[in-house]
C-alpha cells in the first residue's frame, strides 16, 4: 500500500497539474490560483512562479530538468529557467526567469518536450497542435487535423520528431514533424476505436521503447496502440473515465515480460 511521505500545501486553489523533474528531486505543480510551485523534496525548499494571468493547465520538464514549460488558460505558454531558480533559491519569481510563447487562439491544455529538449509541442482549445523552437520561443509549425479541443500530446522518447495527440473529437493523431505532411495516422474510424468517437481522448503516453503508446478517455478504457500502424494491441477496461496515464520508467514491453512476471502490466 502506498504511504504518504509529504503534504505540500502552498497553493491557494485547486491543483490542476504536476510533474517530476527527471532527477526526481524537484516537483512542479500548477493551480487555479494562476501560479506554479517548485518543490525540492530533499530539503523542503519551495519557489512560487508567477506570470500567467489565467489558470495553469499543464506543466512539463525537459529531459535534462533544466527547463520547465507551463501552459495556461490565458492562451500562452512559458519556458522557465529551472537551473537559475534553483541556484538563486529565492522564494518566488514574477516571470523574470521565463520566456513567453504566444500565438494561440484558445486555452492551452497540454505540452511536452521532445527527447532533445530543443522542441516543445502544445495543444489547445483552438483545435491545433503547435510546435515551438525552445531557443527563441518561435512557433515553427501548426498541425491541423483534429476537429475538437486538443487535450493531450506527447513526444516519443525514441524519436525527436514523432509525437501523438488526442482530442475532444475522439481522434488520435500520430505525427512526424520533420516531413512535409506530418500527420502519419488519424485514428478515429477503426472498429476498436469507435467507442471513442463520441468521447474525449484525455491522456496519452509513450512506452519507454517508443514502439507503443497508450491513450485513455471518457469511455472508461485504456488502449495500447502500435506506433508503426496505429493498431490497438490491447484494451484495458476501467471503472471510471481515464484522466491520466503513464508507463513505469524503464518498463519493458508487456510481451517481453510475460514469462517472468505473469503478464503484469506496466501502465497506469
Amino acid at each position: 500500500m502506498a504511504k504518504e511521505c509529504a503534504s505540500l500545501k502552498l497553493h491557494r486553489s485547486s491543483v490542476t497539474c504536476c510533474a517530476f523533474s527527471p532527477q526526481d528531486d524537484v516537483l512542479c505543480s500548477g493551480s487555479l490560483d494562476l501560479t506554479l510551485m517548485l518543490w525540492r523534496l530533499s530539503d523542503g525548499w519551495s519557489h512560487r512562479l508567477r506570470g500567467h494571468s489565467g489558470w495553469v493547465t499543464c506543466c512539463s520538464f525537459n529531459r535534462q530538468g533544466s527547463l520547465l514549460a507551463s501552459g495556461s488558460a490565458d492562451e500562452t505558454l512559458r519556458l522557465w529557467d529551472v537551473e537559475k531558480m534553483l541556484r538563486e533559491e529565492a522564494e518566488e519569481s514574477d516571470g523574470e526567469h521565463s520566456l513567453l510563447l504566444k500565438g494561440y487562439g484558445g486555452s492551452i491544455r497540454c505540452c511536452s518536450f521532445n527527447s532533445s529538449g530543443r522542441v516543445l509541442c502544445s495543444g489547445s482549445t483552438d483545435e491545433t497542435v503547435r510546435i515551438w523552437r525552445v531557443k527563441d520561443g518561435k512557433c515553427v509549425k501548426v498541425l491541423r487535423e483534429h476537429a475538437g479541443w486538443v487535450l493531450c500530446c506527447c513526444f516519443s522518447p525514441s524519436s525527436a520528431s514523432l509525437l501523438v495527440s488526442g482530442a475532444a473529437d475522439g481522434g488520435v493523431c500520430i505525427w512526424d514533424i520533420k516531413i512535409p505532411e506530418p500527420c502519419l495516422k488519424h485514428i478515429k474510424s477503426k472498429k476498436s476505436m469507435r467507442s471513442l468517437r463520441s468521447s474525449e481522448v484525455t491522456c496519452c503516453a509513450f512506452h519507454p521503447d517508443g514502439k507503443v503508446f497508450c491513450v485513455g478517455g471518457e469511455d472508461k478504457q485504456l488502449r495500447l496502440l502500435r506506433v508503426e500502424d496505429g493498431e490497438v494491441v490491447e484494451l484495458l477496461r476501467c471503472q471510471q473515465s481515464v484522466t491520466g496515464c503513464a508507463f513505469q520508467p524503464g518498463a519493458k514491453r508487456r510481451e517481453e515480460e510475460e514469462e517472468e512476471a505473469g503478464g503484469r502490466r506496466d501502465c497506469a
